[in-house]
């Protein structure tokens, strides 16, 4: 009987968790089972204490059968036979029994009946500990969300002292508390066992009354008379009774007394169990929160199952209202959210931080169970001189500031929380460390850069005061504003208007992050004559300077020059052409247009032109002298000319400009050519030309030509094997040793040059040129055919050109006569030229012939020099005998025959006789001063001789 009670006692103690999931009827209902245990230990304790040695009856002896007698009883013998019968199982029947029911009497088992009772009882009443699965699922709820916020043992609920830091007991506890509330929003098991649980103690309660009312108040206290058989001595009959029959029945009542009690307590757990009584206080709050219909309700605490909110409202009736639902928010986010303050606005300094706000939903909403929110305290983390401030709730806005804050590197922790019935909700917790000082002084500058088709900046700024981690520069294209009336910031940054809170952020594609340390940097890969705007902030976690503060510079890139294999700087001897073509690379929006430069040797800037941005060339010619050097220089110029801004921009634009590098050519001008050339004299193998020098030549240079002759036909300039051109430094030359005969009568072209040394280099002008013609040969050997028809013929120049000869013939001083005699096609077959004089010479008339050879040049006919001679015509009389003489006649000559004689001049070497026939001649040769001089070329010893023919 022992174990018994010790199992009762067992299941009437608790854990100390099970203690915080009963209301006062489930309190009332324990301590009634603990009645039950008591009475039933106690009617166990006197009837083993007490009964146990003398049994469980008061027996006497009332007679005696056999040969036993009466008398012989008394003594020692009769108190044997009284503890017999008190043990005997007949004596038992006859005194404990029911005279309703055939059974064994319940006093004869009622404090064990009644033990079993009252375990079955708690047994039902522990019903979800005997399971091992529901007790641990309770057992982790009531640990990892009741019992640590209950009793101050989660650090989360302390979030406004916590730092803001994120731990791994931290993430634990959450995910525990996501995992158990998770699972008992889907559960509906310890509701029903619960209604299960009340049934079935009802249930039984009642039933162990009316058994125990049937069985056990029906017994009677009445004698009973047993015989004890003697063997062969007979029988006694013994007369018993129970022992404390009304001490057991006392009990009884008691104890069903207390079974009623029991089926009342879980008529009201039921009872108080429907969520239609509206006796479940958090259950009652959240129904009637959502029947207010207020728009942050309609998702309140949204779950399949009944465990969530019945386990609260247990815990509610054990620990209070406020303290459940302090829990309840850490617990359910959307009740959370209606316990929590709207953040309106949170503005930092770099010492100090103002928040502003809405009263928390819940303040606003009309509903049975109205939650009152008394006012709301504001917390920051680490502690400065006062770190907790209290605001009484109101109807509109809220406002807190802490000032003198020490900022820098020091994360600050910012919790919001109401109040409701002296339970601190969950908040609004922000983390945040204070906007660092923002860098000061930015600068920026365009430097060279070794990409190709890019452009490189260096940007240099001066350190802050103050602590901070890093610094973020932006460097944003800007487009080209169109007109409008509204402007929009110059940049855009995620936290430019949200710059209070920590965000899990992340670096931007367009953000440079530098270290505390720096104070310069250089960016490359731009765009080359691009508009860029460049932002520098602070930044300490995730917090950046105020938005306000941010230096900001507008930079013009520089923009890449011309490409350099396009450029081209020509001169003519007054002029200068520049040309050159676009960038080729990428950007150059706020192209301008194009920087020339015209510089002296001597670096000085002669002219500078500033031209479009579509235009390709350039032509320079005021300021130009011929032969001169210059350097010409071409830059890109990129020009920011403002975009017509309005007063309300953010940032005023002045006129940036930007100039591209250099790229430069030195160009010496040409000389000017020389002016006038003429030939001076003409031979057939020479020319002498003589020209004008130029109008302008540098004083300090010296004046040189160079001449060149090339003739026209294909076939002369194969003759020529040497080149003719050279320097000189006389304005006249004579062109010698042309190729013989081929190259007489021939049309060359004769050119000038005027030349200078520049800096150790020499520059030509443009050519001054003319043709001109060398003198074809004469014809030869001028003979008559016949006399007196005056046929005369000669032989053909060499000069292949030649097909025309001029014939002037002339008597003393009459006026000469021209004769033009045409040998078209040069017949091979013939060497000579007939021609028929239609002049009649007079008989003894001297005439003077001169015959021409000519060429044709542009319309212009040229002469060679002329074949010479003197024609006399006679009539000869026949004389027999031959005399030295034969040019005059005799009378005693014999018939007239009539002759010509032609007279030509011979050069002879001095000392050699001259012919007979000869003469001096009188008349001036037609020679020219070059002639003469080729003629002289025989000798100082020739001299002129004249040959007479006569024909």
């Amino acid at each position: 009987m022992g174990s018994l009670e010790a199992a009762a006692r067992d299941w009437l103690s608790d854990p100390p968790w099970n203690k915080v999931f009963k209301n006062s009827f489930d309190v009332i209902e324990d301590q009634v089972n603990r009645g039950l245990v008591a009475l039933a230990a106690i009617a166990l304790a006197v009837r083993f204490l007490a009964n146990l040695p003398s049994g469980d009856l008061l027996c006497i002896v009332v007679a005696v059968n056999g040969t036993l007698k009466f008398d012989s009883l008394a003594g020692p013998f009769h108190a044997s036979l009284s503890s017999y019968a008190a043990q005997d199982p007949a004596c038992h029947n006859a005194v404990f029994s029911t005279p309703n029911l055939n059974v064994t009497g319940f006093v004869m088992y009622g404090p064990v009946i009644i033990m079993l009772q009252a375990i079955l009882l708690i047994g039902v009443e522990k019903l979800w500990i005997i399971f091992p699965r529901l007790s641990q699922k309770l057992e982790r709820f009531y640990k990892s969300v009741v019992e640590e916020a209950l009793l101050g043992k989660d650090p989360d609920v302390a979030e406004d002292f916590a730092g803001g830091a994120i731990s791994m007991d931290k993430v634990v506890r959450e995910r525990q508390r996501e995992e158990i509330c998770g699972a008992l929003r889907g559960s509906s098991i310890f509701y029903q066992l619960y209604i299960l649980k009340n049934f079935a103690e009802i249930f039984l309660a009642s039933l162990f009354v009316v058994v125990n009312s049937v069985w056990g108040l029906e017994s009677k206290d009445e004698l009973g008379i047993c015989y004890v058989p003697m063997a062969d001595k007979g029988a006694v009959t013994m007369q018993c009774r129970q022992k404390r029959y009304d001490f057991y029945m006392t009990i009884l009542w008691a104890f069903n007394a207390l079974l009623l009690c029991h089926v009342l307590t879980s008529i009201i757990s039921i009872i108080w169990s429907l969520k239609i009584t509206g006796l479940r206080r958090i259950t009652s709050i959240i129904d009637g929160l959502k029947k207010s219909h207020h728009e942050t309700t309609e998702n309140l605490i949204e779950s399949k199952g009944r465990d969530f909110l019945f386990l609260f409202d247990l815990v509610a009736h054990t620990c209070g209202q406020p303290a459940t639902l302090r829990v309840l928010s850490y617990t359910a986010p959307t009740f959370a959210q209606l316990c929590q303050p709207s953040l309106q606005n949170v503005t930092m300094t770099e010492n100090s931080i103002k928040l502003s706000w809405k009263p928390c939903p819940l303040q606003h909403i009309e509903s049975s169970k109205r939650l009152i929110v008394q006012k709301y305290v504001a917390t920051i983390f680490p502690f400065s001189r006062h770190h907790m401030k209290t605001i009484l709730a109101q109807e509109n806005e809220h406002e807190v500031e802490f000032k003198d804050l020490v900022g820098g590197k020091r994360e600050y922790v910012v919790t919001l929380s109401a109040i409701i019935g002296d339970a601190k909700m969950k908040g609004v917790n922000r983390t945040t460390y204070l906007p660092p000082f923002p860098p000061q002084k930015l600068n920026c500058i365009n430097v060279d850069s070794e990409a190709i088709h890019a452009t490189k900046i260096k940007i240099n700024w001066t350190r802050p005061k103050g602590e901070f981690e890093k610094y973020i520069l932006k460097v944003l294209p800007v487009e080209p504003r169109k007109h409008s009336s509204s402007l929009s910031p110059p940049s855009y940054f995620p936290y430019r208007y949200n710059n209070s809170f920590k965000h899990n952020r992340e670096r931007e594609p367009d953000e440079i992050w530098l270290g505390s340390e720096e104070v310069e940097y250089e960016m490359n890969n731009l765009k080359p004559g691009e508009r860029y705007q460049l932002e520098l902030r602070t930044m300490t976690g995730n917090q950046t300077c105020i938005e306000e503060k941010v230096p900001r510079k507008l930079i013009l890139t520089k923009p890449l020059p011309p490409n350099m294999e396009n450029f081209s700087v020509e001169s003519s001897s007054d002029c200068i052409f520049v040309s050159w073509t676009a960038p080729e690379a990428d950007g150059h929006t706020f192209m301008e247009g194009y920087k020339i430069q015209v510089k002296s040797k001597g670096h000085a800037i002669l002219r500078e032109v500033l031209v479009s941005k579509h235009t390709r060339h350039l032509t320079v010619g005021d300021i130009i002298l011929s032969a001169t050097e210059y350097s010409v220089s071409l830059s890109s110029v990129c020009r920011d000319q403002g975009d017509a801004l309005t007063e309300q921009d953010l940032m005023s634009l002045d006129h940036l400009e930007s100039v591209s590098n250099q790229i430069g050519k030195t160009v010496v001008t040409p000389p000017q050519p020389p002016s006038g050339i003429k030939l001076e004299a003409s031979a057939s193998t020479s020319l002498k030309v003589k020209w004008d020098p130029p109008a302008y030549f540098p004083p300090d240079s010296k004046l040189s030509y160079n001449v060149g002759i090339q003739p026209l036909s294909l076939a002369v300039k194969e003759a020529m094997t040497d080149d003719k051109s050279k320097e000189i430094d006389s304005n006249v030359f004579t062109f010698s040793h042309l190729p013989q005969i081929i190259g007489t009568g021939e049309a060359y072209r004769v050119s000038v040059q005027t030349v200078v040394n520049i800096s150790g280099k020499s520059y030509q002008s443009e050519s001054l040129s003319d043709i001109f013609t060398t003198k074809p040969l004469p014809p030869e050997k001028l003979t008559v055919i016949d006399a007196t028809e005056q046929i005369f013929s000669w032989l053909r120049s060499p000069t292949p050109k030649v097909q025309n000869y001029k014939l002037k013939i002339k008597k003393d001083t009459e006026k000469s006569t021209d004769y033009w005699v045409t040998d078209l096609g040069r017949d091979p077959s013939s060497s000579d030229v007939r021609f028929l004089l239609p002049l009649e010479l007079e008989v003894d008339g001297e005439y003077k012939i001169n015959i021409y050879s000519e060429v044709e040049n542009g319309g212009n006919w040229i002469e060679s020099e002329p074949l010479f001679s003197k024609v006399t015509k006679y009539e000869d009389m026949g004389i027999n005998a031959d005399t030295d003489i034969d040019t005059e006649r005799d009378v005693f000559d014999g018939p007239k025959i009539t002759r010509i004689a032609l007279r030509r001049n011979q050069t002879k070497v001095a000392g050699e006789r001259p012919n007979i026939f000869s003469k001096v001649v009188e008349d001036a040769l037609l020679h020219s001063n070059d002639a003469q001089k080729q003629g002289n070329n025989l000798g100082a010893l020739s001299q002129q001789t004249s040959i007479v023919d006569i024909y």
